[in-house]
């Protein structure tokens, strides 16, 4: 199953809330970016700064859930 596909049907089904639907497509969206860039459009210090912020986003609401 797709990750998108994944993240849907959790916040679909009420498993997560709005908040963490976005900061899990984010992710998703990052990754992506990541890991089907190209040489004309390299993967930023920005982006990866920017998904390990939303990594321990993501880490930190599951805390406070479980």
């Amino acid at each position: 199953m797709p990750l998108s596909t994944a993240i849907h049907a959790l916040r679909q089904q009420s498993i997560v809330d709005e908040q963490m639907y976005a900061l899990l497509d984010d992710l998703r969206v990052i990754g992506n970016r990541a890991a089907h860039g190209s040489a004309e459009n390299e993967f930023s210090k920005e982006e990866a700064l920017r998904y390990g912020k939303l990594t321990d986003d993501i880490i930190g609401q599951i805390r406070f859930l479980s």
